[in-house]
């Protein structure tokens, strides 16, 4: 009888796990850049996307387990994530700096690769910038004119 409770238990756990990896490929799906503020629950809230770089494509990652978050790629390896939720955390990057950009409190990380990362929060959304040393510059000066 334990042997039987034991095969049923296992089955369930590989069926649930068979379930989760089906419902996770289904999380990542291509929308419409203008479409970013309503998926994000933020319709009222400007996005910060420097008008500089073109942009190739806007994902919406939602599996249902955790927050809703927009992935955008950009021309020049420029990336931007924008989360709904506190709880990002960077540990593959190497801590370099924080700075202050209008009244915005700025984390600053570089990759094992020399990308750079910048993390901010700007009202309701958090803000994971990703690009290469020499965009620092042009991403600052956008910064410095679109943060509140």
């Amino acid at each position: 009888m334990k042997k039987i409770w034991i095969s049923i238990c296992l089955l369930l756990i590989i069926i649930g796990a068979i379930f989760f990896i089906v419902l996770g490929n289904n999380s990542k799906k291509e929308i419409n850049i203008n479409d970013i503020g309503e998926k994000l629950d933020t319709s009222n809230q400007d996005i910060l996307i420097p008008p500089k770089y073109d942009v190739k494509s806007v994902y919406l990652h939602n599996d249902d387990f955790v927050s809703t978050w927009v992935e955008i790629i950009m021309s020049n390896r420029v990336e931007i994530n924008i989360y709904t939720s506190d709880d990002l955390k960077n540990e593959s990057s190497k801590y370099i700096n924080k700075e202050k950009i209008n009244n915005t409190n700025i984390k600053e990380y570089k990759t094992d690769s020399g990308k750079r990362e910048y993390i901010f929060k700007q009202d309701k959304l958090i803000y994971l910038y990703k690009f290469s040393p020499s965009e620092k510059e042009n991403i600052n000066h956008y910064l410095k004119t679109n943060l509140d």
